[in-house]
């Protein structure tokens, strides 16, 4: 019996998508991904699902590619904001290829590794520098233009005002720098002011929001379309952060780039480009922020973090800040889905990357993709603002400068590997710190001091290859992998390793046979189907090589979670050249599985760091860590032991102070005296932390 998973399928799909790359491209028309649950969104509007798609299951693949024109993107963003609650909700690629492309997602997922809180003095200075005025100034002013669509005069306006804006607030300093980032394909620029960070420059943290607004379906010159909350209100936080930071006279560690981006609204284009342009230079982004609408009260929760396309780690570190510099926030969590703000772009390749929002999606904003978006209609004073900008303010002070004192980061190796027969390319770029020296043990006796070496290997084989890099200070990491290298270019046409075709034996997703001097990968089940005949079952991998398919790379371990209390179902969405055939699950607990997507109950709620590792048909391992958060749980008929001091009518609680009763953790959202926290409604001054443990 062939057991086979959504996974499995999934990358069966893409290899049957690759294969028929030659689909036809038209100049008007572009091609689009959207997730699997905007199926009725997308096909209301006409849009053409690709054809290698047309005969599978669309369940299966949680990514679906469909091809459309100009007019039916404007349509589905008016669609996805109706019935989705979603600004975008799809991505424009440039080319058939490139959609294919990203259904498989980034094969490296960037750790987000962040410092200590330690820089209260400096948040704490400049908070007070945010303030609603300002905020309600900027918003004022975009909204003053008629749109700012990105294909209108008024949107190419809007982002040149910007960028002389945000220029004078970055002249006050030679480490500071607007530059417009100009897109071929519209008139709209992105706008990007880039803060130099003076110890670690190569090491970037983005913070973005999206400069365009649109009236949904048919906006054009001089269709009124104001954006005030969507969004700017999130340009309009961001520059008060920017304004802060850089009167403030100092220079952050780590440098920052604050992105206004162009074209959002009709699918992500804008951050697309410029992600992909980060990615392909080869910068180290260390997180990407995204605010996208951020003044208008939608739900008991005054922040709501988005749990899907996002970093965990980050978000849990957001959360942090929030209970470090504005306690008395009260903030939840929801999803978004597919595409649904620029942070997808920036996790897409790779990056860490989070998105707080201005409610639930099922309570945002009704206003928003209208000539209704005005400041009347949301915060007509940009009050609710204030928490978003001081939070990413103080994001950008603690993780802008890492260091305190003379104490330094730590050093942290990493490295990726491309290879090539005997000849591999080995790249740091994944190491972080002050780092003074790299170290690289090759496992054949030979070393290099090189921070990107490349090295041939006398032999094929396996070798454990480890890159020590330390710093001024002798602290010291090392990071060690295994690769596989094949004994160089054997004759085409000997199919090594690989089994002939057989028209009687039946093959499962995955199988791969030599046919007619090609290899061959089974995209589906068959029995007794030619593999050069029966195009959507087998996928042409390529001529034989003499090795059963070249050099041999390493899985790369992927997965994602849900959390239901303490119980935690996880997905894995690992990927192999050639096949996964084990996986090793450590839940941080003790607990560990081989299954393919277990679930894990655990004991008590905290962080566990769970790590899977998988391994391939060539012995190859690839291991990622995620750090899963639960919250701790209580019997409800059964209270806990309050350590906290039981509430008492008689005393004075400022705002941040805490009291128990009845079982519960309460925090005070201002000064009181007598009102019960039990009897505090939604708004009242007391807001709950929690059962007492």
């Amino acid at each position: 019996m062939n057991i086979y998973s959504k996974n499995a399928v999934h990358l069966a799909l893409i290899a049957l998508l690759s294969a028929s790359a030659s689909a036809s491209e038209h100049e008007d028309k572009v091609w689009i991904t959207v997730g699997n649950d905007a199926v009725s969104q997308v096909e209301q509007t006409g849009a053409q699902l690709a054809p290698a798609m047309q005969n599978t299951q669309l369940s299966q693949s949680q990514i679906l590619i469909y091809q459309a024109d100009e007019t039916q993107l404007q349509s589905l963003t008016q669609l996805m904001h109706e019935e989705k609650n979603r600004c975008g909700g799809y991505i424009v690629h440039g080319s058939y290829q490139e959609a294919v492309d990203a259904l498989q997602g980034s094969q490296q997922m960037l750790a987000f590794t962040p410092p200590p809180i330690q820089q209260g003095i400096k948040v704490n200075a400049l908070l007070p520098q945010i303030k609603a005025g300002n905020i309600k100034a900027t918003i004022q002013s975009l909204s003053n233009f008629t749109n700012r669509f990105y294909t209108t005069n008024t949107g190419k306006q809007a982002a040149d005002w910007l960028a002389s804006h945000w220029g004078q607030l970055a002249s006050q300093h030679s480490w500071a720098i607007v530059e417009p980032y100009n897109h071929s394909g519209w008139g709209q620029d992105s706008v990007i002011l880039k803060i130099t960070g003076s110890r670690y420059p190569d090491e970037i943290l983005v913070m973005g929001g999206h400069l365009d607004s649109t009236a949904g379906s048919g906006t054009r010159e001089g269709t009124v379309a104001p954006g005030a909350d969507d969004d700017a209100s999130g340009i309009a936080s961001l520059t008060n952060v920017a304004s802060a930071l850089l009167s403030s006279g100092e220079q952050p560690q780590r440098s920052i780039h604050i992105i206004g981006y162009a074209a959002e609204e009709v699918g992500l284009r804008g951050s697309k480009e410029i992600a992909a342009d980060y990615k392909g230079r080869g910068e180290k982004v260390l997180a990407a922020l995204q605010l996208d609408m951020t003044n208008y009260h939608g739900s008991t929760e005054d922040i709501v973090f988005m749990t899907d396309y996002i970093d965990s780690s980050f978000t849990s570190y957001m959360k942090q800040l929030l209970d470090t510099y504005q306690p008395t926030v009260v903030y939840g969590d929801d999803r978004c889905g597919y595409a649904c703000s620029d942070h997808a772009s920036w996790y897409n390749q790779g990056y860490p990357a989070t998105m707080p929002f201005e409610s639930s999606f099922n309570g945002a904003n009704p206003n928003i993709h209208s000539r209704n978006d005005t400041l009347a209609n949301s915060d007509a004073e940009a009050a609710n603002s204030v928490p978003f900008a001081r939070l990413a303010l103080s994001f950008a002070i603690e993780m802008g400068n890492p260091n305190i004192g003379d104490i330094p980061i730590e050093p942290v190796a990493g490295f990726t590997t491309q290879c090539n027969a005997l000849s591999c390319q080995f790249d740091s770029s994944l190491s972080s710190g002050e780092l003074t020296s790299y170290r690289w043990n090759f496992g054949d006796a030979s070393s290099s001091s090189e921070v990107s070496p490349n090295h041939t290997f006398a032999t094929a084989g396996q070798y454990q290859i480890t890159l020590t890099v330390a710093d001024d200070n002798g602290a010291s990491d090392s990071d060690s992998q295994t690769v596989s290298v094949s004994s160089g270019s054997p004759d085409t046409g000997i199919c090594t390793g690989l089994y002939d075709w057989d028209v009687a034996v039946n093959y499962a997703l995955g199988d791969r046979v030599a046919f007619e001097a090609n290899e061959y990968e089974a995209i589906w089940w068959s029995t007794g189907a030619a593999p050069d005949v029966y195009t959507q079952v087998w996928s042409l991998v390529g001529p034989c090589t003499g090795d059963g398919g070249g050099t041999p790379h390493a899985p790369i371990a992927k997965f994602s979670y849900s959390v239901t209390g303490l119980s935690v179902s996880f997905i894995d969405l690992s990927f192999d050249d050639v096949a996964i055939n084990s996986r090793n699950w450590s839940f941080g607990d003790g607990g560990s599985s081989s299954a393919l997507n277990p679930t894990h109950q655990f004991s008590d709620g905290g962080e566990y760091s769970v790590v899977l590792t998988v391994t391939d048909s060539d012995g190859l391992s690839h291991s990622q860590t995620q750090v899963v958060s639960l919250e701790r749980q209580t019997d409800p008929d059964e209270p806990g032991t309050c350590q906290t001091p039981a509430w008492d009518a008689s005393t004075i609680y400022l705002g941040g102070d805490k009291t128990s009763q009845l079982g519960m953790e309460y925090s005070a959202n201002w000064w009181t005296q007598g009102e019960s926290p039990a009897d505090s409604g939604q708004w009242g001054v007391w807001k709950i932390v929690g059962d007492c443990q």
